[in-house]
């Protein structure tokens, strides 16, 4: 009887070790905030940024005090993803917190995602344009204001 018991406990533990590789599970992936050295060029400022297409001037805004340029790089399409430069004026302090999205005011039916800084006075992002735009969709630029947030918008190219 102690045979048997011993055999049995010797195979459930070699069982045990044997489904056991003592490597530890694959961690899902998580996607990292989009950065400057994220592994792609975002170029030096001007022409064409290698992984987004031509880099194209939309406009000026102003948030608060901070005068803004606006690029995009590559086409601006229902249904794909719209690659935006934020251009500071120089000596401006980059806000910890923008927002942006393409769509309506409100923001219903798009999603807004968070610019990152790329460069010294540069910031960056990766919109999601929705598959239909309403009437009056726009580029959306929200900053987190002491008083509430404060909005600019520029119209989408043709």
């Amino acid at each position: 009887m102690k045979s048997i018991l011993l055999l049995s406990l010797s195979t459930a533990v070699l069982a045990l070790l044997a489904s056991c590789s003592g490597e530890e599970e694959p961690k899902p992936k998580s996607t990292p905030a989009h950065t400057a050295d994220d592994g792609h060029d975002h170029g030096d400022g001007g022409g064409e940024h290698a992984d987004h297409g031509e880099r194209t001037a939309m406009g000026r805004i102003a948030l608060g005090d901070l005068g803004i340029q606006v690029f995009h790089l590559g086409p601006i399409a229902p249904g794909k993803e719209a690659d935006i430069d934020l251009d500071f004026e120089t000596g401006a302090k980059l806000p910890e917190s923008l927002r942006g999205w393409i769509g309506i005011e409100s923001g219903q039916g798009s999603m807004k995602m968070r610019f990152e800084k790329e460069a010294e006075m540069r910031m960056h992002g990766h919109i999601d344009v929705p598959s239909s735009l309403p009437e009056g969709s726009a580029l959306w630029i929200e900053l987190a204001g002491q008083s509430g947030p404060v909005r600019a918008s520029l119209a989408l190219p043709r």
